[in-house]
């Protein structure tokens, strides 16, 4: 399933049940090959049915829909209309001890009805300490089946005239209950999709956030400059062309869009034992960055 356009449908189908989604039949999508499939909505599918897309393949940038159904959501009370909170959000970083998983000292969490965007209530959010002290929460959404892959989708809304900035990081983790009752993160993955939301003096209304998991290019620590070079010409990149001469170990990326904020970068070898530099060679107009892969030396 592929569409060589820009699509212009808000979704892919509509499914609809006479009862609940886990009833009877609905969109089933096994083991297809599907690119470019991003209806105006961001969501698959609508309706309250049942939609299921499983080991699906597809180029490494894949231009797809960022969520499955308007119906089907992994959490308990995404609304929150429930009377308390369901669903597992935690506080995770405080100035002291996490004793109360939804009350600390620089943080607290809460259902409120002063600012509902849809429906009654809100999660209410408040932090009371300055800017650059410890806070932090959690959501843990369990996954719903092996080889799961990750989206996300929140409105948010700011209110008052503080300043500064709140970080949306998704990350696979492992949460246990510690011997008070109150969830853990035990392990953590590196960022999956990370996110940075500045707020000035201004008020923000209701905004939504999107993330997803990216699609990664895949090479083997044997793989040489060239090889993962080739791999990276062979992508498909939204917004930008990837060219340059096959058998090279030089990759031009150019931009199919206006931009002039465009520098030379540096990318340092991190884990991955890989380094390199970035030099724009035109900037202003579809500007294009050369990228000069090292050669990858064999893990010892």
């Amino acid at each position: 399933m592929m569409n060589s356009t820009t699509p212009t449908y808000p979704y892919l189908a509509d499914v609809q049940a006479n009862s609940d989604n886990t009833k009877g039949g609905g969109l089933l999508v096994d083991g297809m090959f599907l690119f470019n499939l991003t209806p105006t909505t961001g969501i698959a599918v609508s309706g309250n049915g049942y939609a299921s897309f499983k080991d699906w393949f597809s180029y490494d940038s894949n231009q797809l829909f960022l969520l499955l159904s308007t119906s089907i959501n992994a959490l308990a009370d995404g609304g929150f209309e429930n009377s308390t909170i369901l669903d597992n959000w935690f506080i995770t970083t405080d100035a002291a001890t996490v004793s109360d998983k939804l009350v600390g000292t620089n943080l607290s969490l809460s259902l409120s009805s002063d600012f509902a965007k849809i429906g009654t209530k809100p999660l209410k959010v408040s932090k009371t300490a300055a800017g650059g002290s410890p806070a932090q929460y959690s959501l843990a959404i369990p996954a719903s089946e092996c080889g799961s892959r990750y989206a996300a989708a929140f409105n948010y809304r700011k209110v008052g005239a503080g300043t500064g900035s709140i970080y949306a990081d998704m990350k696979w983790v492992i949460v246990e209950n510690n011997t008070s009752g109150i969830p853990v993160i035990k392990y953590s993955s590196p960022s999956i999709s990370a996110k940075t939301i500045t707020f000035t003096a201004s008020e923000i209304d209701w905004t939504n956030l999107g993330e997803n998991e990216e699609a990664k290019l895949k090479v083997t620590s044997e793989a040489t400059a060239i090889q993962v070079a080739d791999k990276i010409r062979a992508a498909i990149y939204k917004g930008w062309v990837a060219g340059g001469t096959p058998g090279t170990d030089t990759v031009i990326i150019t931009s199919t869009t206006v931009s002039s904020n465009l520098t030379d970068s540096t990318y340092s070898a991190g884990t991955t034992d890989a380094s390199g530099t970035m030099t724009t060679t035109e900037q202003g107009v579809a500007p294009t960055i050369p990228i000069f892969l090292p050669k990858v030396r064999k893990p010892e």
